[in-house]
């Protein structure tokens, strides 16, 4: 079964009952960087974007497989990380949804830097940042 049969395009209804009109969003994966962590990149975009609306119904487990082309294991770790990040809420033997009120947390991903400046930028910062907060604490 490919992704065109799963998701045959607009008005055509899903496999069953249960899928999901967000399948659509899904295409397959092919992550250097890892596959989870692909998949949560997506997903977060997705969410962050608007593409996934608050409260609605991420696609199946099965559904992922599917779509992905991923393990099982790719699509928990994936639900999982949304989970903690607070993007996504799961309810057992449901689903996982999109969560009200998304909040993101601040985040410095060292990957995206792109030159030694960028990355020097902003451990001055955490400097600044640890120093006033250790201060406080005190």
């Amino acid at each position: 079964m490919s992704y065109d049969d799963l998701n045959p395009g607009p008005g055509v209804k899903p496999l069953n009952k249960r899928s999901s009109k967000n399948l659509a969003l899904l295409r397959p994966l092919d992550a250097p960087r890892g596959l989870t962590a692909e998949l949560v990149t997506r997903l977060t975009s997705d969410i962050t974007s608007g593409k996934l609306s608050p409260g609605s119904r991420l696609p199946t487990e099965q559904e992922m497989i599917a779509a992905t082309g991923v393990s099982r294991t790719v699509i928990r770790e994936a639900v999982a990380a949304l989970r903690a990040d607070g993007l996504v809420v799961t309810r057992q033997g449901v689903g996982a949804f999109v969560a009200e009120n998304v909040r993101r947390p601040f985040r410095v991903d060292f990957d995206e830097r792109s030159s030694l400046r960028e990355v020097l930028n902003v451990m001055e910062l955490r400097t600044g940042i640890e120093i006033e907060s250790a201060g406080l604490a005190a």
